[in-house]
């Protein structure tokens, strides 16, 4: 974005070299997210991904070559029951919306075993929306995630293998699983 400061996103598709760069990009991501979706945590790959700009490109084309405005998100775009950045398309009130990068950004939601997550406050609630977190497809994954953490029988086993990163990749809803393992879900298995 220094170098090129006029530059924006959309232009990256005009040469094979910006599209090299798009998946670039969408590697070094996935990497650096160990492979689960910025906004709900399931599993990804680099055919089942997207970069997302937490602020729209088309709204903000200023942030649109911005690293720190970019995340590996889920790519279902042709599902009816969209979620992330399917879903938020250009949807965005920056005061309102949770960022997969702030610091704190799992304490704006809760849990629970049945697969939902609920917004503790308005914000928490804004995303959850925006986004789709509560969607059929998330609600039954998550709660079957939950399910199979719970199969264990052994809070030990739950960290070494739905908590730590495996072969870096964290298992899907690390989110979730950490939040149950972290609030003592699984201390009497």
């Amino acid at each position: 974005n220094k170098k090129y400061p006029r530059e924006i996103y959309n232009n990256l598709d005009n040469s094979d070299k910006g599209k090299d760069v798009r998946r670039q990009l969408r590697k070094h991501l996935l990497e650096q997210q160990k492979y689960v979706c910025a906004y709900c945590c399931s599993s990804i790959d680099e055919n089942s991904t997207l970069n997302e700009h937490i602020y729209p490109k088309e709204s903000y084309p200023q942030k649109s070559m911005d690293y720190n405005n970019i995340v590996a998100s889920c790519n279902d775009k042709k599902s009816q029951n969209q979620s992330c950045g399917s879903k938020k398309g250009n949807k965005f009130d920056e005061k309102l919306f949770v960022s997969p990068l702030e610091k704190d950004c799992e304490s704006h939601f809760k849990f629970y075993p049945d697969g939902r997550i609920e917004g503790l406050d308005e914000r928490g609630k804004y995303t959850i929306e925006i986004l789709g977190l509560n969607s059929y497809r998330l609600v039954r994954a998550r709660a079957a995630a939950y399910k199979n953490c719970e199969s264990l029988y052994d809070k030990e086993l739950i960290y070494e293998y739905y908590i730590k990163p495996q072969n870096g990749k964290y298992s899907a809803f690390i989110d979730m699983n950490r939040y149950f393992y972290n609030k003592g879900y699984y201390d009497n298995l």
